[in-house]
């Protein structure tokens, strides 16, 4: 059934989760949904969900292949990126982590970052060719993944 998630898991009496997913009502069906649950004891409960938004690359640079993709400044607010935050770029079958920072020397050789650059999100590898990399090329569509951040 396809619909916002506002049941009660069965483990947990006052627990809601309020996720676009399927319904279920024990741990099989949310771990089979995409989200992890697990309950040593009623009272504890982890529920996360990936968060991830698909975005569309505009152009790719001729010399380096970096990608500039249509995801603004508020977008990037919005989805809750934070300086020197690490995310997660997917493209097809292929993840790479990538460092949300402000120039390609926050980087080492090879690696990759984003920073704004004209008002949008690029993506790049410091002294590498990103769209090789990812086997991307303008109008691709690739997903960007929130990771869970050490505190």
């Amino acid at each position: 059934m396809n619909r916002p998630l506002h049941k009660c898991l069965t483990t947990v009496t006052a627990l809601c989760v309020s996720l676009n997913m399927a319904a279920c009502a024990n741990h099989d069906e949310v771990a089979e949904a995409g989200v992890v649950a697990r309950a040593d004891t009623p009272q504890e409960i982890a529920v996360t969900a990936e968060q991830s938004l698909a975005v569309r690359v505009v152009s790719v640079s001729d010399n380096h292949g970096n990608l500039d993709t249509d995801l603004n400044q508020h977008g990037v607010v919005e989805f809750g990126l934070q300086p020197r935050e690490t995310f997660a770029v997917s493209a097809d079958d292929l993840r790479v982590t990538v460092l949300f920072a402000t120039t390609y020397s926050d980087v080492g050789e090879g690696q990759w970052v984003a920073f704004m650059n004209d008002g949008y999100l690029r993506l790049a590898r410091n002294e590498a060719n990103a769209a090789e990399t990812l086997r991307v090329e303008p109008g691709s569509t690739i997903h960007i993944h929130k990771l869970p951040q050490a505190r």
